[in-house]
């Protein structure tokens, strides 16, 4: 009998039941009743019930590969998290050195500013000009010193890996496969064979055992439900430009900056833009007019598009709107079409 698969992709097949027939003595005479051809081939031992359900035997438990593969997932995810707690205290410390420097090079500046407004106005008088040539040279020395430290913290920030996208790829993947790998063991508890098996075993095993899950199993799922529920209610990094908040929006895998606009009803992005993300509207798609913030109406096509990533979050099947080309290229915005699939709040 074919062994049916319960996933759409499933490494082995698991499950369906191989048919045991055992034979019991009684009163000292064995009655043994000649199988089938189909019997005789079902016929075997609970460690090889075992073996074709895919399960090992850990002390009184047995396990399943997936619960193995579970567990070093979440393993995986352990050192992620450990990893990025890392590269955050690494961040922060360059961060606060950049801003120390910063804050040095600015007062640098405004001295040399007053020095070279009191050497213009002693210019006449070649002494007072060369005493105040000495600290203005040094201190230029000196603000130069800080632009190249700026510099090179700002390079070595850069430099800091960044593994937050890596581990809610990890997490993300760990907590589709923990769903699978507990409806692989509520698949195999409802198995007859594998009960059947299990009881011979236990009829002349020293030490019984019993179809798992661990406790290990068990607190390897939490942690990576944990780690999604918490990814789930992360932040986005926003960038501030003239007072707009600007995102990183990722389309068609391409990553562009996006304005952030609560007031723009639909996400909008000019000809040039659209052409960067390899969207493009065809002949036959809505045409809207829409007025600009400067007044002028233009006519834009509205497209769908399949799936607009920002930092985690992705919505699918997003309405667009595609300004024509333009002398003007008007703002990209992610605007309500987008926003509405989410519950935002701008901190």
């Amino acid at each position: 009998m074919q062994q049916p698969s319960v996933f759409k992709i499933v490494l082995r097949n698991t499950f369906g039941g191989l048919l045991f027939v055992f034979v019991l003595a009684t009163q000292g005479a064995a009655v043994a009743a000649r199988p089938t051809t189909d019997q005789a081939a079902k016929q075997s031992g609970p460690e090889e019930v075992f073996k074709t359900h895919g399960l090992t035997r850990t002390g009184f438990l047995l396990i399943t590969a997936e619960e193995r593969e579970i567990h070093a997932v979440a393993l995986s995810v352990h050192a992620l998290k450990s990893k990025i707690t890392f590269e955050t205290i690494s961040r922060n410390s360059i961060s606060r050195a950049i801003d120390s420097a910063t804050n040095a090079f600015d007062h640098l500046e405004a001295q040399l500013a007053s020095l070279d407004q009191k050497m213009q106005a002693v210019k006449g008088d070649p002494t007072q000009y060369n005493q105040l040539v000495v600290p203005f040279n040094d201190t230029l020395r000196q603000a130069n010193q800080r632009k190249t430290q700026i510099d090179e913290l700002k390079k070595k920030e850069g430099m800091v890996a960044d593994s937050q996208s890596l581990l809610t790829d990890t997490a993300l993947a760990a907590a589709q496969r923990a769903d699978a790998a507990v409806a692989v063991y509520a698949a195999l508890a409802r198995d007859p064979a594998l009960k059947a098996a299990i009881e011979t075993y236990d009829l002349g095993a020293a030490q019984p055992v019993k179809l798992g899950p661990s406790k290990v199993f068990s607190d390897d799922v939490a942690f990576v439900k944990k780690c999604v529920s918490d990814i789930a209610v992360q932040g986005i990094p926003i960038r501030m430009e003239n007072g707009v908040p600007v995102v990183e929006v990722t389309i068609n895998g391409k990553t562009r900056e996006m304005i952030w606009d609560s007031g723009a009803s639909a996400v909008s992005l000019s000809a040039e833009t659209a052409a960067e993300f390899g969207l493009r509207a065809a002949d036959d798609d809505p045409t809207v007019v829409s007025t600009v913030a400067d007044g002028r109406q233009v006519k834009d096509r509205l497209i769908v598009v399949p799936s607009i990533q920002v930092g985690v979050f992705t919505g699918s099947n997003i309405e667009c709107l595609i300004d024509p080309p333009s002398s003007i290229r008007g703002p990209d915005l992610l605007g309500g079409s987008f926003q509405r699939h989410f519950l935002c709040r701008l901190d």
